[in-house]
């Protein structure tokens, strides 16, 4: 199943617990769009490139598990 096209949503940074919170969506198959939901340690002091691609690389990992 290629994962294509990525696209996020609703990103969300809890200082407290110091987690993004994020809806990633990915094209996997034509025109089946499929969503997942994910959080993962990080600092709000990320550039946006690395929160893209750490919240990205989550989604695609969590898609793959399913």
């Amino acid at each position: 199943m290629p994962i294509t096209g990525p696209q996020i949503d609703h990103v969300i940074y809890d200082p407290a617990l110091r987690r993004f919170e994020a809806d990633v969506s990915f094209t996997t198959g034509t025109p089946l769009r499929r969503k997942v939901h994910v959080s993962i340690p990080g600092h709000v002091q990320w550039g946006h490139q690395k929160m893209v691609s750490e919240l990205v690389a989550a989604g695609q990992r969590a898609l793959q598990g399913r």
